[in-house]
């Protein structure tokens, strides 16, 4: 038999869900997070993505996979605009997702990241989102002399912007903030390009992304959720800045070998050499990642292409106010290695959804 044959159309919709062993609640007052880099229209390609069926059946896919998904919040990144305005708002709403948000990319990018939740379960306290340009614009403003302002600005000029939504839950009054952002590509992740370009600047996104965030949910002890395509493998400095909250001696070496700025004949600069080193580190105390604390490990992978497969994606929760009960494990590679790569006509995207559960501990807002 064919071993594509062998591979179900639905593949995705038997994914196993693994508890916490430590941390139960009541099925009402849980709710649940989703976060999917969905892949935009226009970065498919028959050269980036030769396994990728027509734009069509991709989008009937999607709509499967979202609806067996089923999140009380969903987010997503790599939204096309037009495919967010035209096809994902009216399907969303048919399948009770009556709130939603939206952010476009910068720099002329036709697509974005989307945030959608239930109005049976949340309502909307505080809703705001940046462009990270604007964000560098005043570190640069702050701390870059004015000769070299130009060039630093530059180097950290990118399309990548965020989204951060406080919600009430109506079950219980709670307030829980929720961002979504992706982060820039690291290219030091492929082989086949030089190592640690613009890591950096990815480490740079995730520390003042976080520190924004805490500002817009009221700081370190109120719950919230941050999720996304955070590019960064576990063993990336920007991963360690996430669990440490700073940035290890490991990372400082990267990031001075980094010389991306020449200032003369004979001098280059490092952006860490011209931006403070405490702008690397955050202050959400017990960020930790859903995945991590039920599995033990974070997920062999969330992006499968025929040239790379890394974990990338993740869900992280402040853990002195929120705890996570479940999360639905990723599908086995067996269900994938049949069909080459990612996207094909069963996992619609490059990237593998996320599905994390949680309940606010007693700690009040």
């Amino acid at each position: 038999m064919d071993p594509l044959t062998q591979v179900s159309s639905d593949a995705f919709l038997h994914r196993k869900v693994l508890h916490h062993p430590h941390n139960h609640e009541d099925k009402a007052r849980q709710f649940s997070v989703v976060s999917y880099n969905i892949l935009a229209d226009c970065h498919v390609s028959p050269q980036t993505y030769p396994y990728c069926p027509e734009e069509h059946l991709r989008h009937r896919q999607l709509e499967k996979e979202l609806r067996y998904l089923n999140g009380d919040i969903v987010c997503l990144q790599e939204v096309g605009t037009t495919y967010y305005q035209e096809y994902l708002v009216p399907m969303m709403q048919k399948q009770g997702y009556d709130g939603f948000r939206f952010k476009e990319k910068v720099l002329g990018c036709p697509e974005g990241i989307g945030m959608f939740f239930r109005t049976s379960r949340f309502s909307v306290v505080d809703f705001t989102s940046f462009d990270f340009n604007s964000k560098f614009k005043e570190l640069i403003m702050k701390y870059v002399g004015e000769s070299e302002r130009d060039y630093v600005y530059k180097y950290l000029e990118k399309t990548s912007v965020m989204m951060m939504c406080r919600l009430r839950c109506k079950e219980t009054g709670r307030v829980v903030s929720v961002g979504t952002f992706h982060v820039i590509w690291w290219m030091g992740l492929m082989p086949s390009t030089p190592q640690h370009v613009e890591v950096d600047v990815q480490s740079l996104q995730i520390s003042v992304a976080i520190s924004e965030f805490v500002k817009f949910a009221g700081g370190v002890d109120k719950p919230h959720i941050l999720c996304g395509d955070f590019n960064s493998s576990p063993f990336s400095p920007a991963y360690g800045i996430l669990t440490r909250g700073y940035l290890g001696g490991g990372g400082y070496e990267m990031f001075r070998a980094l010389r991306p700025f020449k200032v003369s004949d004979n001098e280059s600069k490092c952006l860490i050499e011209l931006l403070p080193s405490s702008l690397y580190s955050h202050p959400s105390k017990s960020l930790k990642s859903a995945y991590a604390e039920v599995k033990g490990k974070e997920p062999d992978f969330t992006d499968y292409t025929d040239s790379f497969v890394e974990c990338l994606d993740y869900i992280w929760y402040s853990s002195d106010s929120i705890r996570v009960t479940e999360v639905l494990d990723m599908v086995p590679e067996s269900a994938i290695t049949p069909l080459t790569a990612c996207p094909n006509r069963v996992f619609p995207s490059d990237h593998l959804s996320l599905k994390a559960v949680f309940h606010l501990t007693d700690q009040q807002n």
